[in-house]
């Protein structure tokens, strides 16, 4: 490490997390995706003039609900739309696709609440228990 008198290295946590939880796998990452956006926003649309067929692939089941949350940002970030339902949902071991539907983001109407940058898999489980799952995604902010 260098040793330069205008900077100091100091630890800092930025980052919040979610429980979720779901009936299904599936519903799992549309509670996931619902909740990010809540946290994302003030307010969204309720209305959906566009519509996506998004598709995330992964080595493991679990990868698949972080790399949704991931793509979702990133569409945010390049195109500002967000998604507020989902319907046609796919889910196998190793892809997950649906049909997104949703509105581009107008920010002087939908106060951005937080900015989210990335989900990720820091403290990150999925378990199943008697009534269906519970995710634990942790978001660096």
């Amino acid at each position: 490490m260098g040793s330069h008198s205008f900077y100091t290295v100091f630890e800092h946590t930025a980052d919040v997390g979610i429980e979720v939880t779901a009936g299904s796998r599936e519903e799992m990452f549309e509670h996931a995706a619902l909740a990010m956006i809540d946290l994302m926003f003030e307010s969204v649309p309720d209305g959906a003039t566009e519509t996506r067929i998004v598709m995330v692939v992964g080595e493991k089941p679990d990868e698949l609900l972080i790399a949704w949350l991931n793509e979702l940002i990133y569409i945010y970030c390049v195109e500002r739309l967000v998604f507020t339902s989902f319907s046609e949902v796919k889910l196998t071991e190793s892809m997950f696709m649906v049909r997104a539907h949703g509105e581009r983001i107008d920010l002087d109407k939908h106060a951005m609440e937080m900015e989210i940058k990335a989900a990720t898999y820091h403290g990150f489980s999925i378990e199943a228990d008697g009534d269906g799952f519970k995710a634990r995604i942790i978001f660096d902010v």
